[in-house]
């Protein structure tokens, strides 16, 4: 089951919407998570996002966001 990202989710091969439940639900045997960390010596001082996604020949087009982090960054401490 994936979430009902519009600008995903109706391109992934094997999945079907599921209206009750606000979600697809996938028979795709490859589904994978991506991860991006940064090895900058600066990584706790700036961070990259948003990240765009687009998958060629299709409408797909996601806005990536960062986790929070966990330590002090001016706002809020984690």
């Amino acid at each position: 089951m994936i979430a009902n990202n519009t600008g995903f989710a109706p391109y992934v091969v094997g999945c079907e919407p599921e209206e009750i439940s606000n979600a697809y639900v996938c028979e795709a045997s490859k589904l994978g998570v991506m991860v991006f960390e940064s090895n900058d010596y600066d990584k706790m001082d700036r961070s990259m996002q948003p990240i765009y996604v687009k998958r060629q020949g299709t409408e797909m087009e996601n806005k990536l966001n960062a986790m929070m982090d966990h330590v002090w960054d001016g706002f809020y401490t984690g």
